[in-house]
């Protein structure tokens, strides 16, 4: 298993922000609209402009809120239009370095993918005893976490459900032991006298307990350090947390190594949000085409952790669509677009997006198993600046039903290129009710 990693700073799409002076309006005798035989009433509401930066966003910890450090998390239905009171929640990026997953029908843990982290399977070992005698594994995994380009290990593609790329993975009832590499921890080495010191290797065994109740996770974690290339110690003391029930109104329970057995607060409930955003590190190929090289590069502004209550799908300019325009994206070794159709003003969907309305809703369409259903897909980055993606909206559908239309914008009239750190401007508007 391999890797993951990922650098966090949040703009914010959730700004998808529903304000006071949309008051819905249903068409007199409306009758219920939809494709594929689902009903929607349909809504008229102005299309609203919104520009999301720093200033609507709120750390909810008292420290100044920064897309350098931080992940934001946002609820249509309660952020004000008011910059003062329209505040998002925020967390810190490295207050964490593994999550579990609380929904139903999927067991899957995951590495912080709001800072570098990466993570390889030790094989043949079930305890962390076990697990610091494979040298040979140890080291083959430190290969591989500094190896690649400019030292950055094996990235691949950004996939939130599959093995190997931001998740440890699918934990089995049998126990799986894992080195991962993180960012420093300070943790105390549990020798009277001595210093907090900084660790970045640890070896994490968990499972998936499907035997008692409640059911849940397990994990257990401890710092190793690497000495050389023929010994590792122990660092601190073992931390088991024996269950990790799964919580209904929460998206994911969060662990940090070093601090004991809470569960620090990342995401609000899911009541209390609908997307999230955060930035991504992955691999920025210089020249693909040509076999060039590629170097790490902390992707800002993408969009991540939709709500799993919360619906998506794009609509397409007819010129693009069924093709891969405006993805995988330039950090993918696949990606081979030079003048992307996704950016060429000839296929801009404006008059489509302006004309949508809940007729036009295919249900069918409508995925929330993706985490990144939105993604990097609006967009096309460009060393520090973005360029919006002309040829696609997105139909999102809220947990009570309600369907919005969304399209990103450039951040100013008369620019094409827009400095991640400024922030986002969408569009949106209400088109239907359950």
């Amino acid at each position: 298993m391999s890797t993951t990693k990922i650098s966090a700073s949040i703009l914010a799409l959730t700004a998808l922000v529903w304000t006071a002076g949309c008051q819905k309006q249903e068409l007199p005798g409306a009758e219920k609209l939809g494709v594929n035989g689902v009903a929607y009433t349909p809504v008229t509401e102005p299309i609203t402009n919104k520009v999301i930066d720093a200033s609507v966003l709120d750390a909810g910890t008292g420290s100044t809120f920064s897309f350098d450090t931080h992940q934001a998390w946002f609820n249509f239905h309660t952020v004000s239009a008011t910059p003062t009171t329209n505040k998002g929640t925020g967390s810190k990026r490295e207050d964490w370095n593994l999550a579990f997953w609380n929904g139903s029908g999927l067991n899957r843990i995951i590495l912080n993918y709001s800072v570098t982290t990466q993570a390889k399977l030790i094989t043949s070992a079930t305890t962390l005893t076990a697990a610091i005698g494979q040298v040979t594994q140890l080291e083959a995994a430190n290969t591989l976490f500094n190896g690649g380009t400019f030292g950055f290990g094996d990235l691949s593609t950004f996939d939130f459900h599959k093995d190997g790329q931001f998740v440890i993975g699918t934990p089995s009832t049998a126990y799986r032991v894992y080195l991962i590499k993180t960012p420093p921890v300070q943790v105390h080495p549990d020798t009277t006298g001595s210093a907090p010191v900084n660790v970045t290797h640890w070896l994490v065994r968990v499972r998936w307990n499907n035997t008692s109740s409640p059911q849940g996770y397990y994990v257990q974690y401890q710092g190793v350090n690497r000495v050389n290339a023929t010994t590792w110690n122990w660092v601190g003391t073992a931390t088991e947390i024996s269950n990790i029930p799964k919580v209904a109104t929460r998206q994911y329970q969060f662990v940090k190594f070093g601090a004991g057995t809470g569960s620090p607060a990342i995401q609000p409930a899911l009541s209390l949000w609908n997307l999230g955003l955060s930035a991504v590190t992955l691999k920025r190929y210089v020249n693909p085409s040509a076999g060039g090289g590629a170097y790490p590069f902390a992707l800002k502004g993408v969009v991540l952790n939709n709500n799993p209550a919360v619906q998506v799908y794009s609509v397409r300019h007819a010129n693009t669509a069924g093709t891969n325009a405006g993805g995988p994206g330039p950090y993918d070794p696949n990606y081979t677009w030079n003048n992307d159709p996704a950016r060429d003003p000839a296929n801009s969907v404006e008059s489509q997006f302006l004309a949508f309305n809940a007729s036009n809703i295919n249900d069918l369409n409508f995925s929330s198993t993706n985490q990144e259903e939105i993604g990097q897909y609006w967009r096309y980055l460009d060393m520090g600046n973005y360029q919006i993606f002309v040829d696609r909206f997105f139909v999102i559908k809220l947990a009570n039903g309600d369907v919005y239309k969304v399209k990103f914008e450039n951040l100013t009239a008369g620019t094409t290129s827009n400095p991640v750190n400024n922030g986002i401007r969408i569009r949106y508007s209400r088109i239907a009710t359950p």
